[in-house]
């Protein structure tokens, strides 16, 4: 039995620009999947847990249609039995996360070239612009009355790092890119070095 002492792993991408809350929030990552899913339980393994760093996979070919797609996130992030399957719902649920509290949350979609493809571009331009405000939403602090706890205490957090990782394969990502762009979502690269 050959056993990999993860804390030596050299790590392929630089996630220092990701646990910051500064813009943008939709980053293109080209690889393979297993790449990037390595990649990804390196980071959470080695220094994402100990820092209070959230990260989840979303594998897009299991979110082809907007059912399936909020499905998926909602398992992944444990949406509260409220939600259900509508576009404000979803942004509600991603503004909140209070059930998942973390000092930045990291989101990598795989196969994104397979995201919301059963769907018009309108459905994935409307699913975009719920990251970006939910993005926009975190990245500033917040102050307000805490009802939950039913007193006169005040809630505050300070901005919170909000980032999407859309992974596609090597050959995909001018598809990726141009279908994002005409959803008004411009994709930053992030270099992956093996």
């Amino acid at each position: 039995m050959v056993l990999i002492d993860w804390t030596k792993a050299r790590q392929p991408i630089d996630w220092a620009n990701l646990v910051a809350p500064t813009p943008p929030w939709a980053h293109l990552v080209v690889c393979e999947e297993r790449e990037i899913d390595s990649a990804a339980f390196l980071y959470d393994w080695n220094d994402a847990k100990q820092h209070g760093i959230l990260i989840r996979s979303i594998r897009a070919e299991y979110c082809k249609n907007w059912e399936s797609n909020y499905i998926y996130w909602s398992a992944a992030l444990q949406f509260p039995g409220w939600a259900k399957p509508y576009y404000l719902a979803f942004r509600d649920c991603m503004e909140e996360l209070t059930w998942l509290r973390a000092n930045a949350y990291i989101f990598v979609v795989t196969n994104a070239n397979l995201l919301l493809i059963e769907e018009d571009e309108d459905a994935l331009a409307e699913f975009l612009e719920q990251l970006g405000t939910a993005a926009s939403y975190w990245a500033q602090p917040l102050q307000m009355p805490n009802a939950l706890q039913g007193t006169r205490e005040l809630y505050e957090r300070d901005e919170t790092p909000f980032h999407v990782l859309f992974q596609c394969e090597s050959g995909l990502q001018d598809q990726v890119q141009d279908r994002f762009a005409r959803a008004k979502v411009q994709l930053q690269s992030v270099p992956f070095n093996l």
